[in-house]
């Protein structure tokens, strides 16, 4: 975020609180090890991680640097400074983050209300109007469409991941500063102050600033990771927009690359704030969060923060893990319960339609859904749909959300890029009349997300333009195979045939989910949250429930999109570039590419079991 003020307000130690502790968020008795190790009982197991910050910090020249550390998987914790009251810059936008979801919870709002989009806001010293200009704002796309309207879910994106100050004002004058703090209490966080928006001048003027400690922020980061700052499915919903930061050059700058960071950055004149949450591979996290006042170059105190992540990466990297393999303890990985999403392409329909009609099949598809009680995300062919089309509309009657999969359904490996990027905006604006709401969801036909940097770029510059989320895969399969054969066989009547063919469906979608099973295991060391790809068709409408069932047996529960997504798996660097279509557990970065001969075999085996059926 940028800001044209400074903070001149001094620096001042909060009241010691009876029920804390030095060095500790927790209360009385967690002195007892601090205790142990003063008096050379144990061992401080964070003695050599504070010997090296403490250098570090030492040489920086710093005026202010406060650090909270806590392993949400040992218990270990070490905070310096950490009670020091610096200016909050941009770090106060998580608390209206949880306040968002908290008040989504409640039914005061939902995440799909729109809000209108203006620049003019009121000062909280006097109600004077101010007004918010887009060369101060790390964010300007905005600014050009004010007195348009744009969702809450959209501006809490930008809010996190680019720091828009427009949208912070937005957001937190609808659920109010006053509530947002109320809630900090709440979650512990007894210092922190969120009185007002940003460039409120007045306001700074008369010192009325939002301030805050490294352990308050380190507590709100906490009970995000933990489930605790509202529902458990919204927290993992707040990690997945927290691991969307754009600004990177503070903690995941001193981690290897690939590493999970969900985090937010604040900077002021002087002011330099990176914390959030830091997932190891075997899916256990720690907090960190550094705020840094009185470096001058901003560079300066990136390079800062980079080496502090750096050197706790590198003092507490491992640490859970053996602590846990010493304890005899399983990991406690983020994806302990299997869950499985179902979305569906191609819609309205793909292929001929059967005997029963396309509106018949369609209903039959929805009522194994409903049946299992198994949310889906339907992505639209735009160009195969009528203006109110009725196939649409039986989704949308059943509460299935709709996505785009571009209007002609054209190759970006191959298609002039102005036209696949034409493609994309007709059909968002095409749903977004069905519908009446903006398109969250986008898949890439074919999974083909572009051969070069130069498709790539202008492709995901485009989806961000729209506030469109990739709909990634993992679990890709081979079920355009069986389709036909399946077709075939309803048209001719051939019910032995038909059966046979969707026992294999079923059967080939249980092995290639185990399959990305095993790859996640192997891969990341932990199974993640997956994503099945199915088309619309008569195959899947009439196998859907049967798949549902087994998927069940193996353990699955069905979930969102939108809750799968927050799996931080899906927020990895993609580190493959070329013109193959693969599950994203073979595009994420640190993972090298694999040759996808496991789906290629599985399909030659379909083939060869249809030739044996005679189909």
């Amino acid at each position: 975020m940028k800001m044209t003020v400074a903070e001149t307000a001094p620096p001042k130690r909060r009241r010691p609180n009876p029920a804390r502790w030095p060095g500790s968020d927790a209360g009385p008795l967690a002195v007892l090890p601090l205790l142990a190790a003063l008096c050379g009982c144990v061992d401080d197991p964070t003695a050599e991680l504070r010997s090296r910050l403490e250098s570090r910090i030492a040489a920086s020249g710093a005026e202010v640097v406060g650090v909270y550390f806590r392993d949400l998987a040992t218990g270990d914790s070490l905070l310096l400074d950490a009670d020091r009251r610096v200016h909050a810059a941009s770090m106060m936008k998580v608390p209206v983050l949880i306040q968002l979801f908290r008040d989504a919870e409640a039914g005061r709002l939902s995440l799909d209300d729109s809000l209108t989009l203006t620049h003019r806001f009121h000062s909280i010293v006097d109600g004077s109007p101010y007004e918010l200009g887009a060369p101060d704002d790390s964010d300007t796309t905005l600014y050009a469409r004010r007195g348009e309207r744009e969702s809450i879910r959209q501006l809490a994106e930008l809010m996190i991941t680019v720091s828009s100050n427009l949208a912070t004002n937005l957001l937190i004058e609808h659920v109010g500063a006053e509530r947002v703090q109320a809630s900090m209490r709440e979650l512990g966080a007894d210092s922190i102050a969120v009185l007002r928006g940003v460039e409120d001048i007045k306001a700074y003027r008369a010192g009325l600033n939002n301030t805050t400690t490294a352990r308050d922020l380190g507590i709100i980061f906490a009970a995000i990771a933990e489930g605790r700052a509202a529902s458990e499915a919204s927290c993992r919903e707040m990690v997945a927009i927290l691991s969307r930061q754009r600004f990177n050059e503070g903690l995941p700058a001193g981690l290897p690359p690939g590493t999970q960071v969900a985090h937010k950055t604040g900077s002021i004149t002087q002011i330099r704030h990176d914390g959030g949450i830091v997932y190891r591979d075997d899916g256990t996290a720690y907090v960190l969060v550094v705020l840094v006042r009185g470096i001058e170059e901003s560079g300066d105190a990136d390079r800062l923060i980079a080496d502090l992540s750096r050197i706790v990466a590198e003092e507490v990297g491992s640490a859970a893990t053996d602590a846990s393999a010493s304890n005899g303890q399983a990991s406690t990985a983020r994806a302990e319960v299997q869950r499985i999403a179902v979305t569906i392409d191609d819609l309205p329909w793909n292929g001929p339609a059967p005997p029963s009609g396309v509106e018949s099949a369609t209903r039959r598809l929805l009522s194994a859904l409903a049946e299992h009680r198994a949310p889906a995300t339907g992505f639209v062919v735009c160009s195969r749909m009528d203006e109110d089309d009725p196939v649409l509309r039986l989704w949308l009657e059943e509460g299935v959300e709709l996505g785009s999969h571009s209007e002609a359904h054209r190759d970006l490996n191959d298609t002039p890029l102005a036209l696949w990027l034409d493609d994309v905006r007709s059909c968002d604006r095409s749903l977004r009349r069905l519908t009446g709401k903006p398109v969250r969801f986008f898949r890439f036909p074919y999974l083909h997300q572009g051969p070069t940097h130069e498709r790539r770029t202008a492709a995901l510059n485009l989806l961000d333009e729209l506030g469109h989320l990739i709909a990634h895969v993992t679990v890709d399969n081979s079920d355009y195979v069986l389709a036909r054969p399946y077709d075939a066989a309803l048209s001719r009547g051939d019910e032995d045939a038909g059966r046979q063919i969707l026992d294999l469906f079923v059967e080939h979608i249980l092995t290639m989910t185990r399959h990305y099973r095993e790859v996640a295991n192997r891969k990341r060391g932990r199974d993640v949250s997956h994503i099945l790809l199915l088309h619309a068709n008569a195959l899947v409408a009439d196998g859907l429930g049967p798949l549902l069932e087994a998927l069940a047996a193996e353990g699955f529960e069905i979930v969102s999109l939108e809750e799968a997504l927050t799996d931080p798996v899906y927020t990895l660097p993609d580190a493959y570039l070329g013109r193959k279509g693969l599950s994203w557990l073979y595009r994420i970065e640190p993972l090298a590419m694999e040759a996808a001969g496991f789906d290629d075999q599985q399909a030659e085996e379909l083939r060869a079991r249809l030739r044996d059926l005679g189909s």
